[in-house]
C-alpha cells in the first residue's frame, strides 16, 4: 500500500473501531504496539506545530526572486540611470584632484543631478516586487551618500559655483541634489523593508520545508509498521468478532473499509492521522 490511506467515518466512529482493533490485537505484540504508539505521539505533535503557526505563515508562498516582468526591468533601468546621474551631478561638487572649470561644472550638474532626483523619486514610489534585493538598496545607498558629501563639499566652494553659476544655477542645483537626496533615502527605505518581507517569506518556507520533511519521515515509519505487521491468525479472528459487534454502530462503508486494512492496517492509519487522539493506544 503506497500512499496514505485515509479513514472513512466520523472521528469519534475511527476511534472506536481503533479501540476494536487494540482489543484484538490485545498484549502480545508489545513492541509493535509500542511503535506504534510513537507513531501516534509524533505525529500529534507534528500536527499541533502546524495548528499552532499563524495561517498567513502555513499559507505563504516564498518570494524568492521575482520573476521580472516588463516594469520591473525598466524600474531597474531606471534606477541605474538615475544612480549614474547622481555621481555626474554630484562628483563635479566634491574637492577637485586636478584644475576645474566651474562653468563647465555648473552647465553639466543641474541638468544631472534633476534627472537623477526624478528618477530616484519615480523608482522610490513604484518600488516592483524584483525590488526586495540587496542590490537595490546598495544603488539607492551609493546614490544617497555621493549626493550627500556633494551638498556638503557644495558650502565651501559656494563662491567660486555662484560666480560660475550665478545665484539660480546654484539654487537650482541644491533643489536637484535635496530632491535625489530624499528619493535615494526614501528608497532605501522601502528596498530594505521589503527585503526584510522577502526574508520572512523565506524563513516561513524553510519552516515550512522542514515540517514537510518531518511528514514525510512519519509517513514512511507508517508504511514500515504495516510491513511489520504480525501474521496472527487469532488476532484476525478477534478481528472479525469486533467487527461483527460493531455492525450498526458504524456504516457499511467504515466496516468494509477496516475489513480491507485489518486491525494493523486501521490502527496504523487512525495513529498517522494525528488529529484525532486514542487514548486506548496512549495508555498503553
Amino acid at each position: 500500500m503506497s500512499a496514505v490511506v485515509r479513514l472513512h467515518g466520523e472521528d469519534c466512529r475511527v476511534v472506536a473501531v481503533a479501540d476494536a482493533a487494540l482489543r484484538s490485537i490485545g498484549t502480545e505484540h508489545a513492541k509493535w504496539m509500542a511503535d506504534a504508539r510513537r507513531l501516534h505521539l509524533a505525529r500529534r505533535a507534528l500536527m499541533s506545530q502546524l495548528g499552532s503557526r499563524p495561517s498567513s505563515a502555513r499559507v505563504r508562498e516564498p518570494s524568492g526572486k521575482a520573476r521580472p516582468t516588463a516594469w520591473s526591468r525598466i524600474w531597474w533601468i531606471g534606477l541605474s540611470i538615475g544612480t549614474a546621474a547622481s555621481f555626474v551631478g554630484s562628483a563635479p561638487m566634491l574637492p577637485p584632484r586636478h584644475p576645474q572649470d566651474p562653468e563647465l561644472t555648473m552647465m553639466i550638474t543641474p541638468p544631472a543631478i534633476f534627472a537623477a532626483a526624478v528618477l530616484l523619486l519615480v523608482a522610490a514610489a513604484t518600488v516592483p516586487r524584483s525590488g526586495r534585493s540587496p542590490t537595490a538598496v546598495g544603488l539607492a545607498a551609493m546614490s544617497g551618500v555621493i549626493v550627500l558629501a556633494a551638498l556638503l563639499f557644495s558650502l565651501f566652494r559656494a563662491d567660486v559655483l555662484t560666480d560660475a553659476g550665478g545665484p539660480m544655477g546654484v539654487a537650482a542645483w541644491a533643489v536637484g541634489a535635496a530632491g535625489a537626496l530624499v528619493g535615494s533615502t526614501v528608497l532605501v527605505l522601502r528596498t530594505r523593508s521589503r527585503t526584510r518581507g522577502s526574508r520572512a517569506d523565506r524563513a516561513a518556507a524553510e519552516t515550512g520545508k522542514a515540517w514537510r520533511r518531518a511528514a514525510v519521515e512519519l509517513r514512511g515509519e507508517a508504511k514500515r509498521l504495516l510491513r511489520r505487521a504480525p501474521a496472527d491468525a487469532a488476532v484476525l479472528e478477534r478481528w472479525a468478532d469486533e467487527l461483527a459487534w460493531l455492525e450498526g454502530e458504524v456504516s457499511a462503508e467504515q466496516l468494509a473499509q477496516a475489513r480491507e486494512l485489518g486491525p494493523w492496517g486501521w490502527l496504523v492509519w487512525s495513529a498517522y492521522d494525528g488529529e484525532t487522539a486514542l487514548p486506548a493506544l496512549l495508555a498503553r
